[in-house]
């Protein structure tokens, strides 16, 4: 599959399956990839450093909005 997202519009992304999922991520212009090198540091801390309040942190830090699920 392939999706483009334009900047700015809200997203999310899950696997329904029950198999490991894996994605090619390409972003232009670049500078988002900080963002996610920062969680891969953060993650590998385990459950016990990747907290809500640190990764709030984290997303703040690199301009990541989270937005609540809709109902």
């Amino acid at each position: 599959e392939t999706i483009h997202i334009p900047r700015g519009v809200p997203h999310s992304v899950r696997n329904p399956g029950p198999e490991p999922g894996r994605m090619f991520i390409l972003l232009t212009p670049g500078g988002a990839e900080s963002f996610f090198d920062a969680f891969e540091r953060l993650a590998s801390g385990g459950p016990k450093a990747l907290t809500p309040q640190a990764l709030g942190d984290l997303a703040a830090e690199h301009g990541v909005e989270f937005l609540a699920p809709s109902a």
